[in-house]
């Protein structure tokens, strides 16, 4: 019944968003938040470069980039929010929008059953604007080469994209992180990065 109720509340905020559906990703929002909007809005200037200085923030190789990190009680649906952005960018452009829903005790089956549900619901959102890809891959994180992880991808023809990402993490990794599921908004710049150097 959780899950039901959760896929109906993806259906209404998602509808809530722009009714002409989304030309790109920055036309869609996850938690309140999207792509090509200033970080500054929503947090202030010296906590963002606290965040990025931060020992949990994801510096990129060899990249402007970096993904930081909040826990916060305000959020609707998702365990945690984080942003990709550029670390000398004074106006901390978002790059990319990571919700995150973390499934503690090997629990990856709930975190496939809820990513297809986003997933349905994504199709309805975005319609014919994107096309969708889905593959499993190994996680580069893990060295035993004993994580999975699932990808459902809706690609814009500007490139930029939305991913739900499942990652089945090995009992290694798993006691010091759960299995976990990512909601993501990249934008065309971000996306482009990605494919060429990840």
């Amino acid at each position: 019944m959780k899950f039901k109720i959760f896929s109906i509340i993806l259906i209404i905020i998602f509808s809530l968003q722009s009714l002409t559906n989304a030309d790109d990703i920055s036309d869609f929002e996850i938690e309140g938040f999207s792509v090509g909007e200033s970080l500054i809005k929503y947090s202030d200037q010296k906590e963002i470069t606290k965040k990025i200085d931060d020992k949990t923030s994801y510096h990129y190789p060899n990249s402007k980039f970096v993904s930081i990190n909040y826990t916060t009680e305000n959020l609707n649906l998702f365990d945690s929010i984080g942003f990709v952005i550029k670390k000398n960018d004074p106006k901390f452009v978002i790059y990319a929008v990571e919700a995150t829903i973390y499934f503690w005790e090997n629990k990856i089956d709930k975190c496939y059953e809820k990513q297809k549900q986003i997933k349905d619901d994504l199709k309805i959102f975005f319609r014919d604007k994107i096309t969708i890809d889905a593959y499993d891959t190994k996680y580069v994180g893990d060295e035993t080469g004993n994580s999975m992880v699932r990808y459902v991808d809706f690609d814009f023809k500007d490139q930029s994209n939305s991913r739900i990402i499942c990652y089945d993490l090995s009992d290694e990794i798993n006691l010091k992180s759960p299995d976990q599921l990512y909601l993501v908004a990249n934008s065309k710049e971000f996306m482009i990065f990605l494919i060429n150097n990840m």
